[in-house]
């Protein structure tokens, strides 16, 4: 019935014997008409910023929205059918089109061929992406190197770090493995420590650094009822700290914890308004952690 054209056709309605539509035929949205038999568009609306979603009223004129600079408004006119006017619409695209028309791409196609070979996860576990600054707080500052494999099986981040109030640097490494379940990560830190402590009634300062081996095995699940978002996950974890260069501490200063067992169970429940709804209003987040020392008896255990 219309031809083809670069035209956002909508909401086709009959009003009497005609069909009534939305188009941009003058450069702006509007209400045209269309003779079925005569195939003449004839236009039902002019406004200056755009007209929408024509419906026939039960005393015969339109209703219809028009866009005003507050907003869509609701109003009412007789039919009255007009040339349609002149198309001054902008099209932006034309100088582009203009610059880079070179002809049709599908005229020259490159032809190539590809060899399909073995993928070896175990020698593609690094790909080095990214190198991202790091700021913690206004105190701790620096850089970090990030990989990520092809599979998205191995997550890799090494990185230093500077605390501009002890005036010293620390080196993280992080390392994820994500094909088993559950989920392995392992972490280190090299970092520098500062400690305040009482001794003969005269409030002391302490320095050290340590070294801080962290592993971690996760049982991630989610799963979803409509528009209910469920997760739940499952954590065991032990750590080693080694402590060394100590400045000013006493003398019954430990330096080393020894593998204290860490297990944390953490759900999530959201709800989900909108399809794009990045952060729900509604949620609940309910953790348990317990924390004990089996390997040391003079640690005691927190829940």
């Amino acid at each position: 019935m219309i031809l083809n054209s670069r035209q956002q056709l909508s909401r086709p309605v009959f009003i009497n014997d005609k069909i009534v539509f939305n188009a941009h035929f003058n450069g702006i949205d509007n209400i045209y008409a269309i003779d079925p038999t005569s195939k003449k568009i004839t236009a039902i609306s002019a406004s200056k910023y755009g007209a929408f979603n024509p419906t026939e009223s039960s005393d015969g004129k339109i209703i219809f929205n028009d866009y005003k600079i507050n907003g869509y408004e609701i109003a009412e006119t007789n039919i009255t059918e007009k040339p349609v006017a002149e198309n001054n619409f902008v099209d932006f695209s034309a100088a582009a089109e203009k610059q880079e028309n070179v002809g049709n791409v599908f005229d020259n196609i490159p032809d190539s061929t590809y060899q399909s070979k073995r993928y070896h996860q175990a020698l593609n576990l690094f790909s080095i992406h990214s190198i991202i600054p790091v700021i913690d707080n206004e105190y701790v500052f620096g850089l970090e190197l990030q990989s990520n494999n092809l599979l998205n099986t191995m997550d890799f981040y090494s990185g230093a770090k500077y605390h501009r109030d002890l005036k010293r640097f620390e080196y993280t490494a992080d390392i994820s493995y994500k094909a088993l379940y559950p989920v392995f990560s392992v972490l280190y830190r090299n970092r520098p420590k500062r400690t305040f402590y009482r001794a003969k009634n005269v409030v002391q300062q302490g320095d050290w650094r340590e070294n801080y081996i962290k592993l971690n095995a996760s049982l991630p699940l989610s799963f979803n009822a409509r528009n209910e978002n469920y997760a739940f996950t499952l954590n065991a974890a032990t750590s080693f700290t080694q402590r060394y260069m100590p400045e000013n501490m006493p003398s019954n200063f430990n330096r080393e914890l020894k593998f204290p067992m860490e297990y944390n169970f953490t759900f999530n429940h959201s709800v989900r308004t909108t399809e794009r709804d990045i952060a729900p209003k509604w949620a609940q987040v309910f953790r348990v952690t317990y924390d004990h020392q089996p390997f040391d008896k003079n640690l005691g255990e927190k829940f």
